[in-house]
């Protein structure tokens, strides 16, 4: 009786097994990654396409918006994250840079796919016209010998416009009428057919790639809707005797908090709140400007970088650095949210990081001090927030070490006498960084 009993019990088991794998798999496995979308894109004959920018755009749930493209690799497989896009039930799926010869029925409309049939789909691109117009992207392989040197690139240019060059690599670009040697990760470039320039690395990367995007695909003329600020980018545009151009530095930029900006460039006369500017100038979050051309030559140069947030001090030398005040919603606050004292150990030990500000009622701090690999804790620290402030730390020797510097203040809050506020966007305030070795010193 046992016996049949526990073979009664193996036959259900067995049973409720075939249901869960034959009937309702999906249910039954949670392994599925719903954080990832995985788009291939494949010929007639099955072979996955390369370079292929593959975007996605969430039609429903708590983010309907369109995502950065991402290219397909070597195997024509495209993973782009979703984990933003909670509880969408539907995508569509747009195609760029298709390339010569391979047509992709959907169009400019994409294809809709539902998550209910899983998170991965196949993208089949027909033969087509081998003579078709000028792709939307233009991949181009950048092999340096070293470098300092750069590779010619004559991309495909069949109309006049601003084009987007982009890498996740800092790269430099450079032609006979302009160098941006800086570094970016995105410049929009005004190309004319026949147009040829040179790539760089701003890295220690020789080999990498950039791709560039057609006027349509990812630019507008800068008149009806404006270009956008973001540090660590430039832009190359030609305006007539009487044109302008205008610019934004949004409050949100790719879904994230934008930042302030400084703003650079050759042969460009900036128009911010009725003010002329011919100058750098820094640019605050949700401001917007606009931009003419100087001389005859029509070709301006803008480039948006991080502002100076970085003091390198000596061991023992007290060294000067004044913060800019920007507006930040209702408050009057630093430029950047946090400065960095840098400084190099050679010998190990415990230091000394004192900081003072010349203004009497600051509220300065540490939040932490590092290096690419150590981050001690303090042994020692002010035990308030002050005009002055130190921390001490064990540091190893051979290491160079990064102090975290911030203040808590909002400085449009203090007034004078007559209720006027003390400082206003713009002013500066000074402080002063110190390093010093503690010979003596032991922890509590």
């Amino acid at each position: 009786m046992k016996r049949h009993f526990k073979s009664l019990i193996a036959a259900c088991i067995a049973v409720c097994m075939v249901v869960c794998i034959g009937l309702f798999a999906t249910a039954c496995d949670d392994t599925t990654d719903k954080d990832h979308f995985v788009v291939t894109v494949q010929d007639e004959d099955g072979k996955g396409i390369a370079n292929v920018g593959v975007q996605i755009c969430a039609n429903d749930g708590a983010l309907t918006a369109c995502l950065m493209d991402v290219f397909t690799n070597a195997d024509g497989v495209s993973t782009i994250d979703i984990s933003e896009c909670v509880g969408a039930t539907n995508f569509t799926i747009h195609l760029n840079g298709i390339p010569a010869g391979y047509i992709f029925e959907a169009g400019q409309d994409g294809v809709t796919v539902y998550v209910k049939d899983g998170y991965s789909t196949t993208i089949t691109l027909k033969k087509g016209s081998a003579n078709l117009p000028t792709p939307d992207i233009q991949t181009f392989n950048i092999n340096l010998e070293n470098t300092g040197a750069k590779q010619k690139v004559a991309p495909i240019i069949d109309e006049a416009g601003l084009y987007d060059l982009r890498s996740t690599n800092s790269f430099t670009v450079s032609e006979e009428r302009f160098n941006l040697s800086e570094g970016y990760n995105s410049v929009l470039l005004y190309l004319e057919p026949n147009s040829i320039f040179s790539i760089g690395t701003a890295t220690e990367e020789t080999n990498f790639s950039c791709v560039l995007l057609k006027p349509s695909a990812s630019t507008t003329d800068g008149k009806t809707k404006p270009h956008i600020v973001s540090e660590g980018s430039a832009i190359v545009l030609k305006l007539g005797a009487n044109e302008s151009a205008k610019f934004i530095n949004p409050e949100t930029h790719n879904n994230r908090e934008g930042s302030n900006a400084i703003v650079d460039g050759i042969n460009f006369k900036a128009t911010m709140n009725e003010t002329v500017i011919t100058d750098s100038f820094p640019i605050a979050i949700g401001r917007e400007f606009s931009v003419s051309a100087v001389n005859n030559s029509n070709l301006v140069v803008l480039k948006f970088n991080s502002p100076e947030n970085t003091v390198n001090v000596n061991i023992g030398e007290s060294k000067n650095f004044s913060v800019m005040l920007m507006p930040s919603g209702n408050s009057l606050k630093w430029i950047t949210e946090t400065y960095y004292v840098t400084f190099t150990v050679e010998q190990s030990g415990y230091y000394k990081i004192s900081l003072s500000s010349a203004f009497e009622q600051d509220k300065i701090s540490i939040t932490q001090t590092g290096s690419s690999i150590h981050y001690p804790t303090a042994t020692e620290h002010s035990q308030t927030e002050g005009k002055e402030y130190y921390a001490v730390y064990e540091l190893r020797a051979g290491e160079t070490y990064k102090a975290y510097v911030s203040s808590s203040v909002n400085y449009l809050t203090f007034k004078d006498d007559t209720e006027n506020a003390i400082f206003k966007e713009g002013d500066t305030i000074s402080y002063t960084a110190l390093v010093e070795k503690l010979d003596n010193y032991s922890a509590v």
